[in-house]
């Protein structure tokens, strides 16, 4: 069996949103409004052309100002 290709060539920058996802009130008093976190989906063509695969576990390193992904 052929072993996947740790390297892909650069692909062009992409830029996305980060949305808003409601997380339920911490505390349950009736009216509490709900938190609202940060919320990032990655999808494309663009992840299989960088070495990704459905399935593939991913490392996650956070960083001031960066998210760094790398299959683990």
């Amino acid at each position: 069996m052929t072993k996947r290709k740790l390297t892909a060539p650069a692909a062009a920058p992409k830029h996305i949103h980060v949305s808003t996802l409601c997380y339920p009130a911490l505390d349950r008093a009736l009216y509490a409004p709900p938190r609202l976190v940060p919320y990032i989906r990655l999808r494309g063509l663009w992840l299989s052309a960088a070495g990704f695969s459905p399935h593939d576990r991913l490392a996650v390193r956070v960083e001031s100002g960066r998210i760094v992904l790398t299959r683990a």
